[in-house]
């Protein structure tokens, strides 16, 4: 528990205040006796008056043991390790037990949607990590953006309410009494037992948050109570958290990028031209050309024509752009919910024994939504007026190519010969070109539920 000092000085502040009295009546006295008959009486009440109102007790509440206990904890362990400890119920650092872990020196914290899901140690992954709670190994059946109800050897600590914990000790090298299985390290997590008060301990906990780009407050709440019957002996704890999460992300998404086209018509190649299938040779010689127009003159080289030399040598100038540019936006409607029981038993100061039984369920709902549209081809630029517009062609003007895409307008290039903006044209009379086709909108819906119930029965000898 919290450090708690208390001192009673009621007793010595009245004798302190006895002695100031006694002076300032010999004062007084000596300068005037009159003096001193007009104002001992208001002297006197104003005193009896301060010692009614008194301070009878002065609680001070820190985190000294907290950080004296994790400072212990690193002193005694046989390799190299770090701890975190809460001594009271929600004083742990932060709402996610991951977060926390996340301030542990060495320790890399990976985020899902903003909130810290799982850890690596010393830069190794979160599945070749060990996590134990209570000295059993854990696993993770949580879904995530990558792999869609998918688990693996790590764990989500977002399903570990903190108020529940009362340490984490991260081991970052081995011992001949820990486990196998963890090439970055351990955590340990240790829960509370019923016979760590000292007395009956009660606590609710209620919080709320609110997320910018979502509507509304979502709950927090925590339950937590613990008892000690027997004199002691028997020691009962039970607690319940309930959390509803809705987050949002959005992204910018591109699928594949290719080199259509020269839009910026800049002296400066974007690439120098090789081609593994045509050696180095031939790749060589066509990136020997250092200017665009000079290419117009190139003569056929290995198993290439002239015109297909020619081609490969104007593509070094051709800029990136993506194929299929997407806007998308997540969101995640979590609600996770952990209760706890636990029973403790002292036979003696060297053994005891406890029970515990913790269910953990979490249903989680994604909506993935798609805003996107293609420039898979140069037809995306077609415009009613583009270039010697054509009106046999259903309203398109001339078909664009690479020999013409420079002088299409609405194109935009940065320094580093990335497209960064581009105009679908306003063509749309003919599948595939202008703004035919050229907008799409997609969502798709995630759903998984997940249970977990831990039964775990252990003695414990200390000696």
């Amino acid at each position: 528990m919290t450090s708690r000092i208390t001192h009673t000085f009621g007793a010595r502040l009245r004798r302190s205040l006895n002695l100031s009295t006694a002076m300032v009546a010999v004062a007084v006295m000596s300068a005037s006796g009159v003096a001193m008959a007009q104002e001992a009486a208001p002297v006197a009440q104003t005193l009896s008056e301060a010692v009614d109102d008194q301070v009878q007790e002065v609680v001070v509440v820190g985190t000294r043991s907290s950080l004296q206990s994790a400072m212990n904890r690193k002193k005694r362990a046989g390799t190299v390790s770090d701890s975190i400890v809460a001594e009271d119920i929600g004083q742990f650092p932060d709402k996610n037990v991951g977060e926390a872990l996340g301030r542990v020196t060495g320790v890399q914290l990976s985020r899902d949607m903003g909130e810290g899901s799982a850890v690596s140690i010393r830069g190794v992954e979160p599945d070749l990590n060990r996590i134990e709670i209570n000295g059993m190994s854990v696993l993770s059946t949580a879904g995530n953006l990558n792999v869609y109800g998918g688990g693996g050897r790590s764990n989500d600590f977002r399903e570990l309410p903190s108020e529940m914990v009362k340490s984490i000790d991260v081991f970052k090298g081995f011992t001949a009494d820990m486990t196998e299985g963890g090439i970055g390290g351990t955590v340990s997590v240790q829960t509370r037992k019923p016979l760590d008060f000292k007395k009956p301990t009660f606590s609710i906990t209620a919080s709320a948050q609110n997320l910018d780009t979502m509507d509304g407050w979502k709950p927090r709440t925590s339950l937590f109570g613990a008892t000690q019957l027997f004199d002691g002996k028997l020691g009962l704890m039970g607690s319940l958290n309930f959390d509803k999460v809705v987050t949002r992300g959005d992204y910018y998404d591109d699928h594949s990028w290719a080199r259509l086209a020269d839009f910026d018509n800049s002296d400066e190649k974007t690439v120098s031209y090789f081609n593994q299938t045509y050696g180095n040779e031939v790749s060589d010689y066509i990136s020997g050309f250092q200017t665009e127009a000079s290419c117009a003159s190139i003569a056929a080289v290995g198993t290439l024509t002239a015109a297909q030399a020619r081609t490969a040598c104007e593509t070094q100038w051709y800029d990136y752009q993506p194929r299929v540019p997407r806007y998308r936006v997540w969101t995640r409607d979590d609600n996770r919910s952990s209760g706890e029981f636990t029973a403790q038993y002292k036979f003696n100061d060297q053994m005891d024994a406890f029970v515990t039984y913790q269910k953990n369920k979490r249903t989680q709902v994604l909506n993935d939504i798609n805003y996107g549209t293609d420039f898979t081809t140069l037809d995306r630029l077609n415009n009613t007026s583009t270039i010697n517009a054509n009106p046999a062609l259903n309203g398109c003007g001339t078909r664009i190519v690479a020999a013409n895409a420079g002088a299409v307008p609405g194109v935009v290039v940065d320094e580093n010969h990335n497209v960064t903006e581009f105009v679908v044209g306003d063509c749309l009379g003919t599948t595939g070109r202008g703004g035919n086709n050229a907008f799409s909108v997609s969502s798709r819906d995630f759903q998984y539920e997940f249970e977990l119930g831990i039964r775990l029965l252990r003695f414990q000898l200390q000696w």
